[in-house]
């Protein structure tokens, strides 16, 4: 706060005219005064007054702008500023600057340059972007050639370092002395190079020889060939036997289908293959003291009776006794035989009769020449057949109640059924089993049962009583 009864105060007001910092006192005569209303404010008279000292006017600068000197010449208490410096025009006297000749110039436009001001002679050095030189003004040529030509024939000479033109020896030998029908093959083309430069060969003929080339339109073709008879074929596949042994050949189209014959030889043209023929082939019929008939078969070195023995006599004409009554059957200790459900009519043929092992034991049941076989001999059966029994068992359901088998074989084994111990029949239809001459312990022997029309084949052991089928080997 200012006391303004303590005396007069003044504005001191200090100035540097060319904006620096050198300062200067300017009109230091200006009295500061105080508010009328804070001086007089309890005894406030008239305010209005008129000033005397100092006189306060406008000053010369006033309006004057920092881009508008012209009056500064004549500024009021500031001196004489005409020869100051201020430059308000000026006439270009030494050195006298013109417009350069390159003015103007674009860089893409270089036409003007070679009349340059100062710049020397350019006439010729500079060409427009469209300019194409002619051969001879190539300076630095990387060819050995005077005068080339369109679809000329290259190669590089590692020697000059430069390429020249190549002239083959086929493109000189003339047909009529014309240039446009040289002969040459298309093996002395490839000797150029055989890169088709991603081109299409054309019109192509369908392939003769075997080395010839193939039009996609051909290839096309015949991998539709192709997919469409693997379709049939896979559709056929589906609808044929499986390849019951296994040697990439359906059993409908297999001249063996149940012994495995790749080859498929057949030197007899019988449709019969020739591994089968070796194997499983008819044999001269037999016949039982009864004249009952058998067919026969040869499966490998043996030759089995093809159907189940049905003689109601031993080979020497004794009477084999037909026991029907259950009780007698269980109590029997000596040979006998029965029909199946003691009925002839039905079961007689073609499952034959079903005899008790004390018959088989006799060693004449079978007609002379022929034999029970032995336990051996019927493990030797499956061996042929690769333990495949399905060979061994008639190929319907005419008997069978399920169908497994395919009678490869030519055994043709039957569901006979059995005859046990309390003298009850069983299993007719779906299990046939036959004895063989081999006794076990003193009350038991060895026979062998197929069930399920092959599906499953046992070697096992069971009462003397029990009765079973028999099958006749030749001695």
């Amino acid at each position: 706060m200012i006391d303004w009864g303590t005396g007069v105060y003044y504005i001191q007001i200090e100035m540097d005219p060319n904006g620096g910092t050198n300062f200067r006192l300017e009109d230091p005569a200006h009295q500061l005064l105080s508010v009328p209303y804070a001086l007089y404010a309890e005894t406030s008279g008239n305010t209005n007054f008129s000033e005397t000292d100092p006189l306060f006017s406008s000053s010369p600068s006033s309006g004057i702008w920092n881009s508008d000197i012209f009056n500064w010449n004549t500024a009021f208490s500031w001196g004489n500023h005409a020869n100051a410096g201020y430059l308000k025009s000026f006439t270009e006297s030494d050195p006298i600057f013109l417009l350069h000749p390159s003015h103007g110039i674009a860089s893409e436009n270089i036409s003007n340059w070679n009349t340059a001001y100062s710049w020397g002679n350019h006439a010729g050095l500079y060409k427009s972007l469209a300019y194409v030189p002619t051969w001879s003004e190539i300076t630095e040529n990387p060819f050995l050639i005077t005068s080339p030509e369109a679809s000329q024939i290259l190669r590089f000479n590692s020697v000059s370092g430069k390429w020249e033109n190549l002239l083959p020896d086929f493109l000189t030998t003339e047909v009529d002395g014309s240039v446009s029908n040289e002969l040459q093959s298309l093996s002395q083309v490839l000797d150029l190079g055989n890169d088709a430069g991603v081109k299409n060969i054309i019109n192509l003929a369908d392939p003769i020889n075997a080395q010839d080339a193939a039009t996609k339109a051909y290839v096309d073709a015949l991998e539709a060939r192709i997919l469409a008879l693997e379709t049939e074929m896979t559709a056929i596949q589906g609808l044929l036997p499986e390849d019951d042994d296994g040697d990439g050949i359906s059993d409908l189209l297999d001249n063996c289908p149940h012994v495995s014959n790749p080859d498929q030889a057949d030197t007899d043209g019988d449709g019969i293959g020739d591994l089968c023929e070796m194997l499983f082939a008819p044999a001269e019929p037999v016949e039982d003291i009864d004249g009952n008939t058998y067919q026969t078969v040869q499966i490998g070195d043996q030759i089995w009776m093809a159907e189940n023995l049905k003689t109601t006599k031993y080979n020497n004409g004794t009477a084999i006794p037909n026991v029907t009554d259950n009780t007698e059957w269980e109590n029997l200790i000596t040979g006998a035989y029965a029909w199946y459900d003691n009925d002839q009519a039905t079961y007689g043929d073609p499952y034959g009769a079903l005899y008790n092992w004390y018959a088989v034991g006799t060693g004449n049941l079978c007609p002379a020449g022929w034999h029970v076989s032995t336990d051996w001999e019927w493990a030797t059966l499956l061996n042929y057949v690769e333990n495949n029994a399905a060979l061994l068992v008639e190929a319907s359901t005419l008997h069978w109640n399920v169908g497994y088998g395919s009678n490869a074989s030519g055994f043709t084994a039957l569901p006979g059924g059995e005859r046990n111990l309390n003298g009850y029949f069983n299993w007719v239809g779906d299990s046939g089993a036959w004895w063989t001459d081999g006794e076990f312990e003193t009350y038991y022997a060895f026979y062998w049962r197929l069930i399920n029309g092959g599906l499953y084949v046992s070697n096992l052991y069971n009462y003397m009583q029990f009765g079973y089928s028999v099958r006749c080997l030749r001695d």
